[in-house]
């Protein structure tokens, strides 16, 4: 099933992508020790650019969120992993893409912690460090801020 949906997972048609990973979340939601291994190796890599792309709808985005909290349930290993992809993309927004895509990377930072809560405390002191730069990094301003309010939502929302 995920090699008849995967070639819909591209920026190009945006309803066929917010479909495609819909279909695949509830494929890791239902089934999530079968699916996640090919999800991992194929579906991966080709949603993690459009994390950063300009042309995310707020719908297709409330897919990709739906989609990396089924992924870090089904394997709670590749949260540290999210994260550091999700950070590493950061350094590609450049003025141009706008703040758009910084405030996209950042809820799906903030909604791979909230799946994995121990992640939390290494995330934010990685996120203060990233204040200290943001001077040489103008699009850490966005992302910085908008990652840890959504951190600090989820936690309100814990207690």
């Amino acid at each position: 099933m995920i090699a008849q949906v995967s070639p819909y997972l591209t920026l190009t048609e945006l309803s066929h992508f917010t479909n495609g990973v819909s279909v695949i979340t509830q494929m890791l939601r239902t089934s999530p020790r079968e699916v996640y291994g090919p999800v991992e190796k194929d579906v991966l890599p080709l949603i993690y650019p459009s994390v950063i792309s300009p042309t995310v709808t707020p719908t297709l985005l409330d897919a990709l969120l739906d989609f990396f909290t089924a992924l870090v349930q089904a394997d709670s290993q590749i949260a540290s992993r999210l994260v550091t992809s999700f950070t590493a993309s950061l350094d590609q927004i450049s003025a141009s893409v706008g703040s758009a895509s910084a405030i996209n990377t950042s809820k799906c930072i903030a909604v791979a912690i909230r799946s994995e809560l121990s992640l939390a405390a290494g995330t934010i002191r990685e996120f203060a460090r990233s204040i200290k730069v943001a001077f040489f990094f103008p699009h850490f301003t966005w992302s910085v801020p908008n990652a840890l309010a959504s951190l600090g939502r989820k936690r309100m929302m814990l207690e």
